[in-house]
């Protein structure tokens, strides 16, 4: 059944799911400090100097090497995350502090998920503004990109979500577990999300008498002849319902007619 739908699934495959929006901000102090873009997940896996501290494979905020500047900045973002809307004991269960970076017009921290193995990467960029009685009080992205969040409950294993994705757009590449705004009553949801592959362009033949042209610069004949070739799909399946939302990848927002959502076959 085709809906409109409001999610914008090209946004979640950019730069392997960087997918952390700006925290909220305010105008009036002159000191305000915008919080800083998200970085993709590769960035995040990468080592880093400084005053970024990373951990790999750490299971605790003791593991990572933190002056009291940077547990403070992990404390108010696990507090926005809770916020957000996860119990305390869920997100002490799931979620660990990744990587914390606190420098002047770049604070965040990363944290990891671990669930019904799925692993996803949470990107909190931290800001700030400046109250009536001149404190600063910190700005979270999380507040945002996890608003209306909550313990999830069982999940589908990636076998079957990578199974439902072939269903829904045919053969894809890539694929990652994001946490995203998901169906057409949004709401935070962990997603797997994947592009369709996309087929080889075939050529035309040249007309009887006139020779194949030549592309020196190596660019696609169909395509320079304004002739559109296949489309590419994204998809993305909710990791609990097995939902799959589709849409063709472009800049703007799915059109009526090319976003789908697909249900799975009861087994």
């Amino acid at each position: 059944m085709k809906r409109t739908l409001s999610l914008v699934l090209a946004a979640a495959l950019c730069a392997a799911q960087g997918h952390a929006a700006s925290a909220g901000r305010t105008h009036a102090p002159a000191r305000h400090e915008r919080p800083s873009s998200a970085a993709s997940q590769a960035e995040t896996s990468r080592g880093a100097a400084g005053s970024d501290a990373s951990g790999s494979g750490a299971d605790s905020p003791g593991s990572l090497k933190l002056d009291e500047a940077g547990r403070e900045l992990v404390r108010s973002s696990r507090a926005a995350v809770l916020s957000a809307g996860f119990s305390e004991a869920y997100f002490d269960r799931h979620f660990t502090p990744f990587r914390v970076v606190n420098r002047a017009g770049d604070r965040r921290v990363v944290w990891r998920f671990r669930a019904g193995g799925h692993e996803a990467y949470v990107n909190d960029s931290v800001g700030f503004h400046t109250d009536r009685r001149g404190r600063r009080v910190n700005t979270h992205s999380v507040a945002s990109t996890l608003a209306g969040a909550r313990d999830l409950g069982r999940t589908i294993t990636r076998r079957r979500a990578e199974r439902l994705m072939r269903s829904c757009i045919g053969e894809f590449e890539g694929g990652a577990v994001v946490f995203q705004q998901f169906g057409p009553r949004p709401r935070t949801a962990l997603v797997f999300t994947a592009s369709s592959v996309r087929p080889p362009a075939r050529a035309a033949p040249p007309a009887a008498g006139h020779a194949a042209p030549e592309d020196e610069a190596g660019a696609d004949i169909i395509r320079r002849a304004g002739r559109k070739g296949p489309p590419v799909y994204l998809g993305a399946v909710d990791l609990q319902t097995g939902r799959c939302l589709k849409g063709k990848a472009q800049a703007g927002a799915p059109k009526p007619d090319d976003a789908q959502e697909s249900r799975p076959r009861k087994d």
